[in-house]
């Protein structure tokens, strides 16, 4: 049996509600050719949101190499999604920084977590803020299980 035959069999064996997840999870394995660089370079779209994420990696001085990742895909022609994030350390609170395309939306996702070793607690603050100046925060604090690290 090839292992075409085993994917099959498994997509075959799936509950009806895990079929839109297998698909989704099937979509982000897939490979697909390579962009052509001199058409993604008259990109105007995709050469705005790289300004994007080079003015705020330079805002938050992290220039030069290393402070995070960073991927765009395209949804369609001159329609791009993707995200930056990098991490740093901030008064004792791990930090995570992502600045966000959504096709022409644009906002920033703070996620901030310290433990309290002592209370046996890990505090989860989740900030964003768009580009129309709308902000949000939303803070949980979680038990600690130390059984489950």
């Amino acid at each position: 049996m090839s292992a075409r035959d085993d994917l099959e069999r498994l997509v075959r064996s799936l509950p009806d509600d895990a079929v839109t997840d297998a698909v989704n999870f099937l979509q982000m394995m897939q490979s697909g050719p390579v962009p052509d660089l001199e058409e993604l370079g008259r990109d105007e779209a995709f050469a705005d949101a790289q300004r994007w994420f080079q003015e705020t990696r330079a805002r938050e001085g992290l220039e030069g190499p290393g402070g995070g990742i960073a991927s765009l895909t395209s949804q369609a022609p001159g329609q791009w999604s993707g995200r930056q994030s990098f991490g740093y350390q901030q008064d004792g609170w791990q930090v995570y920084e992502s600045s966000i395309i959504h096709e022409a939306w644009r906002f920033t996702l703070i996620e901030r977590m310290r433990v309290d070793r002592a209370a046996r607690t890990l505090r989860l603050v989740l900030e964003i803020a768009g580009g129309d100046g709308s902000s949000g925060r939303l803070e949980h604090v979680f038990a600690v299980n130390e059984s489950a690290r």
